[in-house]
């Protein structure tokens, strides 16, 4: 099964649950379809063809979701991070997509993200996202830390990143379907984005931090958050907080 098909299964059972919060919007699944179907309209109108190699460069979490299941559904290479540290690593790509113009590529290759594209949301009939395509399935690359000083990307199947994803999460060990997640990890990152996917497809609840990453500790609260991804410098800016083990105990 493809991961655009698992994410509207789940979307089918729980249709109007709220599974992704940002800074920016509350959505369902079937929310993050439509987005994902705004976005196959918009950019294959501008040029984005099934198949290709697209560098993504938004940080968006809402966006980052959607560009991957547009990528699940149109089996594009779908490449996370800075264009200029895929290009230092001569990775060949197509297209550029992201929130911003990139000074580092032609106009002819990048296509910018406008607001004015989501007021499509909700107005087009959903296509069978469910349905087998017929195309191959996509492919994730991600930037590793790696340890030479010099960018490093890692490429895997689709059909890889869904099997790995309980193994990501936590060894199959919680009940995915009851968890309220929250991360201020990048989805640009792959064990991140597969920890996201995996409780998504089985039924949980995200919230995705960006920009407000810094002052996490009150959505904790606020959304009854049971599971923390983050990293440790940040664990030990939140550990300084003075309300922190109000937060933190549950």
């Amino acid at each position: 099964m493809s991961l655009i098909a698992a994410i509207a299964r789940s979307a089918q059972a729980r249709p109007q649950k709220i599974a992704l919060i940002t800074e920016k919007s509350q959505m369902s699944l079937t929310d993050l379809l439509h987005l994902t179907q705004v976005l196959d309209v918009e950019l294959m109108t501008r040029g984005l063809r099934a198949g290709q190699t697209v560098v993504m460069t938004s940080r968006r979490p809402e966006l980052c979701l959607a560009l991957t299941l547009l990528m699940s559904w149109r089996g594009l290479t779908l490449i996370y991070g800075p264009v200029e540290q895929v290009a230092e690593a001569g990775i060949a790509f197509d297209l550029v997509v992201g929130t911003e113009a990139s000074a580092d590529v032609p106009g002819t290759r990048q296509i910018v993200i406008e607001a004015d594209w989501f007021v499509l949301m909700g107005t087009l009939a959903l296509p069978d996202f469910t349905a087998p395509t017929g195309r191959p399935m996509g492919t994730f690359v991600f930037r590793s830390s790696g340890s030479t000083g010099l960018p490093k990307f890692i490429r895997s199947a689709e059909a890889d990143r869904l099997s790995d994803a309980q193994r990501y999460a936590f060894m199959g060990e919680v009940d995915l379907g009851a968890r309220r997640l929250m991360t201020t990890l990048s989805l640009r990152a792959g064990w991140s984005m597969a920890l996201v996917l995996a409780t998504l497809i089985e039924g949980g609840s995200v919230v995705a931090l960006a920009e407000g990453a810094g002052n996490a500790l009150p959505w904790i609260d606020l959304y009854h958050v049971d599971t923390l991804a983050t990293s440790p410098a940040m664990l030990q800016l939140y550990l300084q907080e003075p309300a922190a083990a109000q937060y933190l105990t549950g």
